[in-house]
């Protein structure tokens, strides 16, 4: 089965003045009208279930990805809250036991909810095309 991992742990310190430790990037609509967290589960929801999404971030923004993850319906056991930022690799690592543990022949694609996609349908196919 095909699992993402979507990474929303920043802080709001690289998109200053526009971000902040509050408002991060991930959750700020920049070139649209939705945050980008929200841009990055709708590039991928037509290609896997939401039960196989997995959001991790910091703990301090639990409220803000709860109710992302609600208006998605992705289930809560899916969320890592990170007691601190400590770059990429840990979620991803944590997040991967988890899923291996449920699923020992899963395909994971870790996705960072910060980037602008512009092609979503060659995005699509691309993602799918390397989960084969």
């Amino acid at each position: 089965m095909n699992y993402a991992i979507i990474l929303a742990g920043g802080v709001g310190s690289r998109f200053w003045p526009l971000s902040s430790e509050l408002e991060p990037k991930q959750f700020l609509s920049v070139c649209s009208s939705k945050p980008m967290i929200e841009e990055t589960i709708n590039r991928i929801k037509p290609i896997l279930n939401r039960e196989n999404i997995y959001l991790a971030t910091n703990k301090i923004h639990k409220n803000k990805i709860f109710a992302c993850a609600k208006k998605f319906k992705i289930p809560e056991k899916n969320i890592l809250l990170e007691p601190e930022g400590k770059n990429t690799f840990p979620p991803i690592a944590l997040l991967t036991a988890k899923i291996n543990h449920k699923d020992p022949d899963a395909v994971i694609a870790a996705l960072p909810c910060d980037h602008i996609i512009k092609n979503i349908q060659k995005f699509r196919s691309t993602l799918l095309l390397a989960l084969k």
